[in-house]
Order: C-alpha cells, then structure tokens, then sequence
C-alpha cells in the first residue's frame, strides 16, 4: 500500500512538474503585434508580356496564437501594409498602394528552449493601385490569395524579432512578391 501511495505522489509530482514546464515554455501563445519592412516586388501579365516594378514595403501586423502542449503553433493575423514600387514615370504611372490582408498560420516550435517558431501562412490580401495620367487619378482594389513561409526568433517573453517570404497571387493577372523582416511584440 505505501508503494502504491508512493508510486501515485511521485507521477503526480512529474505530471505538475512537466505541465508547469510546458506552461514556461509556451513563449507563442497570446496576443502580438509588430512591425515590419523589406523589399516588395510586383508583376503584371499584360497580354504575354511581364511588366514588373519594385520598391520597399512596409506596414503594421497583430494577431493571436495559441501553442498547444505539443510544439504545434495556430494562428490568425490580420495585416496593413504600404508599398512604394511605381512603374512607369512622372505623367503616367501605376503606384502600388496599401494592402489588407488577413491570415491563418501554422507552426512548430524549435530548438532545445523552443524560442524558434518556423511558420507557413495562408491568407486573403486586398492592394490598392492608383493610375496617374497627366492630372487624372484612379484606384482600384484587387483581391488574391496570400500564402508563404517564415521563422520567429524570441529573444525573451515579450520581445522577437522575424523574417517571412510571402507571395500573393491577385486577380488580374498582378503577383506581388515581398521578403520582409519585422519586430515583435507579445502581450
């Protein structure tokens, strides 16, 4: 009976010991949000011929993860975001303008603290481009689906710091490349 006892405390001993380290290890769980910058390259199919233009691209992301007790990381991010590539010159040229976008993540956990977080995301984007002729101006919005790969380096509880490559694919034949790097800050 005393072995029995024993044996009992001792597994609930372990079993709150193991729960207790995985709660310390769960840096990916909650509220965040942050900034980012880099590079940001668009293309356009016009009747077989490839026009591109490029330029820097930034903006603003917060979202919410939840870790589960495995390394497996979930997640919704909602995005706003600017771009600077124009094509064309003074007189008459497409901007790139803002982009929306929202998307769902998954992700695992790395390295012996679990502070790497290697995520692939898959999401909607809506980018405003504006064309200038002369003294005329008009926007549109264009739809696409967003998707791509990142990795997140935690350097404590509260501050990381990441790097994604992202692709969106948007209806009129438009494609929007960016490699970006950004601070992060969980709540």
């Amino acid at each position: 009976m005393k072995k029995t006892i024993l044996a009992v405390a001792s597994a609930a001993l372990l079993l709150g010991s193991a729960s207790a380290h995985a709660q310390e290890n769960q840096r990916f769980t909650g509220t965040y949000a942050g900034v980012e910058v880099g590079y940001n390259d668009l293309s356009w199919d016009v009747e077989g011929i490839d026009i591109g233009a490029n330029g820097l691209a930034y903006g603003l992301f917060a979202g919410y993860r939840q870790q589960m007790a495995s390394s497996l990381v979930l997640g919704l991010e909602a995005r706003v975001g600017e771009s600077t590539a124009s094509l064309g010159e003074e007189g008459a040229s497409i901007d790139a303008g803002r982009q929306l976008g929202l998307d769902a993540t998954i992700g695992t956990t790395l390295g012996a603290e679990g502070n790497i977080l290697g995520f692939a995301f898959v999401g909607y984007e809506n980018a405003r481009l504006t064309a200038h002729l002369g003294n005329e101006e008009e926007s549109s919005d264009l739809d696409g689906i967003r998707f791509g790969v990142g990795a997140e380096y935690a350097f404590s509880e509260n501050l990381g710091m990441r790097a994604t490559v992202a692709y969106t694919d948007y209806e009129a034949d438009m494609t929007n490349l960016q490699i970006l790097t950004g601070l992060v800050y969980n709540f």
